[in-house]
């Protein structure tokens, strides 16, 4: 079963296997699974996935992860030197726990609006886990494996910036033509046109889910270039001060107001900030994050006032999306409050008002989480992305070479950013959890390393 029948998507999801083969066949392992994981995220199709027994389906995210597995379990498992500490198995016992949690107290069917969500197994908790070892251990485990050394982690943050360049000529195509890419390449649109229009233009989609994707990747790029920027003086013979001014451009021509706001904000912070400086900001906004539904569920965070600070610039438009936004998320924890450890498992049962007779909508990757998985799968998956960052920054006094604090920096910035942008949008958490597990590694390969990085960064 696929969600969207198109030959060349399904062709590309399956050729994505030889493809990742060959990447590690030719490549370091550390630089064939960067590749792939941008790669991926930037070209594969969306809204197209496999769907086998008894296994949760296959899409771009699920294949990409897998493949590259499977390759470097092949070709280079000597590499895969990962040993999973307190971290790792802290969040695992949480996801696991809790999905087994999940399916006990979700057996019974429940009807709402005239519709029946029947009740979950434990084939459903399996499910559950398998799903979370292909879209969030497997790449964690990736980047914690191979993304090592300092040359590892000068590459990664080369080529994000790379990425973030090539990909704004994709991104001007389409803002100058409307989203067209992934029709002509794969006989659909992703998602809704009517949202990719943004008064007399239009927010490009590329290859991603939604533009709203392809802005926050463009933010990443900016993040990265700029610490770029800060060790090296070129990128690919190009002035490396000039990409973040540039793809800040691309950014505002791409007409998206949050991904605007983040990059205005971030970009000088990478650029001008110490490192320490930088992850304590980092350190802040995931914990923020992790507080979030807590916040939200005792009534402390006054929505209506973040209304108002949007309404005095923002359009109408934008401010009736974010008002929605908030009224389903009323509604939605409503529900989420009656199953709060555990949620309320799939099947869109979560979605699903008792009280309200009607189907809501969810946009905020935080929500889902929450009203499917419980606390347990929230803290399982989100503290997985937000704990590497905690434990760069209590080891922020440890010395380093000042372009591995640099780059470390920027990488818990982009963490910050991903998780940030998880609470109103649900993406690009994938590679979110690659970087996450770069990050812890080299957090502790890279202490007490000698200087002289500016040396080796710009070799």
């Amino acid at each position: 079963m696929v969600e969207h029948s198109s030959f060349t998507a399904g062709l590309a999801l399956i050729l994505w296997v030889p493809v990742s083969y060959l990447a590690y066949a030719r490549y370091r392992p550390a630089k064939a699974a960067c590749l792939l994981a941008l790669g991926a995220t930037m070209l594969l199709p969306e809204r197209m996935e496999f769907d086998p027994p008894l296994l949760p389906p296959f899409n771009k995210h699920t294949v990409s992860a897998s493949a590259s597995l499977l390759s470097c379990l092949i070709l280079r498992r000597g590499a895969l030197r990962f040993r999973p500490g307190g971290i790792v198995w802290t969040t695992i016992a949480l996801l696991v726990i809790g999905a087994l949690g999940t399916a006990l107290t979700n057996s019974n069917p429940i009807f709402t609006g005239g519709e029946r969500r029947p009740g979950l197994t434990f084939h459903d908790a399996i499910g559950m886990v398998v799903s979370d070892t292909l879209r969030v251990f497997t790449p964690f485990v990736l980047g914690a494996s191979l993304v090592r050394t300092r040359n590892d982690l000068r590459f990664l943050m080369r080529a994000f910036a790379m990425a973030g360049l090539l990909y704004s000529l994709l991104m001007l195509v389409e803002i100058r033509l409307s989203p067209q890419l992934h029709t002509w390449v794969y006989g659909f649109h992703q998602h809704s046109f009517a949202q990719a229009m943004r008064g007399e233009g239009f927010r490009p989609t590329v290859f991603m889910q939604h533009g709203l994707a392809v802005a926050l990747f463009t933010v990443l790029a900016i993040v990265a270039s700029t610490s770029w920027a800060r060790v090296n003086p070129a990128l690919w013979r190009i002035p490396s001060k000039l990409v973040p001014p540039y793809l800040l451009t691309v950014l505002i021509l791409a007409k998206s107001l949050a991904a605007t706001v983040y990059a205005a904000i971030f970009l000088p912070l990478v650029a001008f900030l110490h490192p320490k400086r930088q992850l304590l900001v980092a350190a802040l906004l995931v914990s923020f994050v992790l507080a979030y539904p807590l916040l939200r569920l005792s009534g402390s965070i006054d929505t209506q006032r973040i209304l108002a600070a949007v309404g005095s610039f923002a359009d109408a438009d934008r401010l009736g999306s974010l008002q929605f936004r908030f009224a389903n998320e009323d509604i939605l924890l409503g529900i989420a409050s009656r199953r709060l450890l555990f949620g309320w498992g799939g099947y869109g049962r979560s979605r699903f008002s008792t009280v309200e007779k009607q189907r809501v909508v969810t946009d905020g990757h935080w929500i889902i989480v929450l009203g499917s998985r419980g606390l347990f799968g929230y803290y399982g998956g989100m503290g997985l992305l937000a704990l590497p960052v905690l434990f760069a920054f209590a080891r922020r006094k440890l010395r380093r070479d000042p372009c591995d604090s640099i780059l470390l920096g920027s990488i818990a910035t982009m963490l910050g950013v991903i998780m940030l942008d998880l609470l109103p949008n649900g993406m690009l958490f994938d590679l979110g959890y690659f970087l996450a597990g770069a990050l812890l590694t080299c957090c502790r390969t890279l202490a007490g390393a000698k200087e002289g990085g500016t040396r080796n960064l710009a070799s």
